[in-house]
């Protein structure tokens, strides 16, 4: 079967997703995918979001999303009087973010990364947020996220995050492309 984008969904984990298929370029990634992915999303300790094609119930690629905290003095002067009243700074954190390795470079990635944006919005509107954080496995993969505009806690680092401003104006431009398209 030809591999068309547009038939990628991105849901919620659910018992009906297989995952005992996946392979990422990444190890850690597939492992957690196929052995611990399923019992954290059940147990709450994170959410995991996959994507499959075309209604086939075999994982084309996944991330998950949990909550989290960063210090002040990673976030900086950016959140400066925003969140001092509190001991750390509340963040979406974005974890195990993998997509088939046979598939690459299919836009997967993309989408998977519009739906987090989306998930995030929705987590923003219910409690207060200051960014989406990151850690990239390697330097390939944090370039990949510079791409999505995230930025580097400090030079060299692959801890990154991506301000609730940037996500917000992002997922704006897309509902203004896809009226325009419509």
């Amino acid at each position: 079967m030809p591999f068309d984008i547009d038939k990628v969904r991105v849901d919620p984990l659910t018992g009906l997703h297989r995952l005992d298929a996946f392979c990422c370029s990444y190890e850690p990634i597939q492992q957690f995918c196929r052995t611990r992915l399923a019992e954290a999303h059940d147990t709450y300790s994170v959410r995991a979001f996959v994507a499959t094609h075309d209604g086939d119930p075999r994982i084309v690629g996944y991330y998950y999303l949990c909550l989290s905290t960063i210090s002040h003095d990673e976030a900086g002067l950016a959140v400066e009087g925003g969140f001092m009243h509190m001991t750390a700074v509340p963040t979406v954190y974005l974890g195990m973010f993998g997509v088939d390795r046979r598939l690459k470079k299919k836009g997967i990635g993309k989408r998977m990364m519009r739906d987090a944006f989306r998930r995030v919005e929705t987590i923003a509107t219910n409690a207060g947020t200051y960014a989406l954080t990151l850690d990239a496995v390697d330097e390939e993969a944090a370039e990949y996220y510079e791409k999505f505009d995230f930025q580097r806690f400090a030079p060299g680092e692959r801890k990154m995050f991506l301000e609730l401003p940037t996500i917000l104006a992002s997922n704006r431009a897309l509902d203004e492309a896809e009226q325009q398209a419509a």
